[in-house]
């Protein structure tokens, strides 16, 4: 993926005069928001806009393709590619991203609504009542687990205690995350000894998990990413790592680029 500057400053001057957009740099590519809403990517130069059943036709009689930033994988369907017709004509674009930051906000309110239901389907037991003594006591431990830590703990408090070579692995990593994910908030968590990366619209990207002999850096929804510069140590179901035992060991730019394509991800 990539975006040229020329490009995106194209496409937000086209954008001018409507609701406030703002922008993220995703793998090299543009992420477009709207009141925090996702609604659009921009890569190789080419705009795709968030669409749902309804939507789509429109696209698909244009001819426009979906987002596909995979090549090995399938297209992602709920985006598509805005026709040049329509880019080029500021007003009828500007419709066109109204519709989309729609779709998006409706996608955002829907999983919101969804999480919800679930907390609450989650703390019911059997014929509808709550939950006994033993299933508190699993959430009691899931959440003193992955706990962040007392507000004002730093990074540094969760690295204290381990080697020297791990500490100066983990302040090289962190920098290479911090400078990938612009915009993330950077989290302690107390029972993971762990360090991860929030972003505020699709939650956790990564996290760094300090260990006795170096770092593990996990991806979220890192499983089927494209790796071709072999820096993935280990692929699992849902998420994959990537082992640095010392600050030498880290490959920047392959990193970077694994880093924003995880966090595209997240965002899809």
């Amino acid at each position: 993926m990539s975006v040229s500057p020329e490009f995106r400053e194209f496409i937000l001057e086209q954008l001018r005069g409507g609701p406030p957009v703002t922008w993220r740099a995703m793998f090299g590519g543009v992420g477009l928001y709207r009141d925090g809403a996702f609604f659009g990517v921009v890569d190789d130069d080419v705009v795709y806009f968030r669409v749902n059943d309804a939507t789509r036709p429109r696209y698909q009689a244009a001819g426009s393709r979906p987002f596909a930033p995979m090549a090995d994988e399938k297209p992602m369907m709920g985006y598509f590619e805005v026709p040049a017709e329509i880019l080029d004509d500021r007003e009828r674009f500007g419709e066109w991203a109204d519709e989309a930051a729609r779709v998006a906000e409706e996608a955002k309110k829907g999983k919101e609504g969804k999480k919800g239901r679930e907390g609450k389907k989650g703390r019911k037991g059997k014929n509808g009542r709550n939950g006994g003594n033993e299933r508190a006591a699993r959430q009691a431990t899931a959440v003193s687990w992955c706990t962040a830590m007392p507000k004002g703990t730093t990074p540094g408090e969760i690295l204290r205690s381990y080697p020297p070579k791990v500490r100066r692995a983990a302040t090289a990593l962190r920098k290479v995350v911090r400078a990938a994910l612009p915009g993330a908030e950077e989290v302690p968590y107390s029972g993971w000894h762990a360090i991860g990366y929030r972003d505020a619209d699709t939650g956790l990207v990564c996290t760094i998990f300090p260990q006795e002999e170096g770092v593990r850096l996990y991806l979220e929804r890192g499983a089927k990413l494209e790796d071709p510069d072999g820096v993935l140590t280990r692929r699992l179901s849902r998420t994959a790592c990537i082992d640095v035992p010392d600050p030498r060991a880290i490959r920047v730019r392959p990193l970077r680029r694994l880093l924003g394509a995880a966090r595209l991800r997240a965002a899809l």
